[in-house]
């Protein structure tokens, strides 16, 4: 049985796109490895051996880094009570 997540707070990876160029287009986060599968369409294994090894491409997603990041979903906001 798979573990679940629970950390709901933070994304933990990031999909850069990029154009012929070279330069990033657009930058997508997402929470879990499931949700990288869903969106490209490919296996676990394939995810981990990219994550891995920074020279490795996707046959049918050429353009695209998936990168680990930890990326709050909120914006935490820090209140101070002064007490006089």
């Amino acid at each position: 049985m798979p573990r679940k997540n629970p950390n709901k707070t933070n994304y933990h990876y990031a999909i850069k796109e990029f154009d012929d160029e070279g330069s990033v287009m657009s930058i997508k986060y997402y929470m879990t490895q499931y949700e990288l599968m869903d969106k490209l369409g490919v296996s676990q294994q394939a995810i981990c051996s990219h994550l891995r090894n920074e020279k490795h491409k996707f046959r049918n997603h050429k353009n695209i880094k998936i990168e680990k990041v930890l990326v709050p979903v909120y914006k935490k906001v820090l209140i101070i009570h002064d007490s006089i």
